[in-house]
């Protein structure tokens, strides 16, 4: 694989030890994640922070692995920071509008971002994710100007283990960024 270092940004919740980004980053040192103090009760300026000093203290530009609300982090960072990104990789970006996403717990995250981001973008996403439908991911996928992908039925794309199909689909995207720097 590569050497361009890697960000893990969890979803609400924070990824467990059953979830494919866990699984991804235990035992590698390519990977980092971000630690914020919500993951419970997202709060944006925390978790922009978070993402903030990860990227900071990487020596060169890494790429931001996102699953569901940390897409949105993801977004809003490029969209205000000046941080060096080389790309994104987000899976299973929510709609932040659809009846299932928890506004309760994260309302600083529904405003999503619709420009254009400043970085290689690619978007994973499921044919039957409870939190978005194929509708928005299309269309937050070309606001953002991200590749996407729908892999099918795979729910919200958490619970699936170690997912060697998203991490080929992962260094596939990393050789991409590499041609590019």
């Amino acid at each position: 694989m590569n050497n361009i270092p890697k960000i893990i940004i969890p979803g609400y919740g924070g990824s467990g030890d059953g979830h494919w980004q866990t699984h991804w980053e235990t035992g590698s040192v390519e990977y980092d994640r971000i630690v914020p103090k919500s993951f419970e009760n997202p709060d944006l300026t925390d978790w922009l922070s978070s993402l903030e000093e990860a990227v900071a203290s990487q020596s060169i530009a890494p790429i931001l692995v996102a699953h569901s609300l940390g897409c949105l982090l993801v977004a809003e960072y490029l969209n205000r920071s000046k941080g060096d990104v080389a790309g994104a990789f987000m899976v299973a970006v929510p709609d932040p509008d659809g009846p299932n996403f928890p506004i309760g717990q994260a309302p600083d995250f529904a405003k999503v971002p619709h420009d254009f981001l400043p970085c290689p973008s690619f978007i994973i996403a499921s044919g039957n994710d409870p939190y978005s439908e194929a509708s928005y991911t299309s269309k937050i996928a070309q606001l953002w100007g991200a590749e996407v992908v729908n892999i099918g039925n795979k729910d919200h794309i958490s619970n699936v283990g170690r997912w060697d199909q998203g991490r080929n689909l992962l260094t596939a995207f990393s050789a991409g960024v590499r041609k590019r720097t």
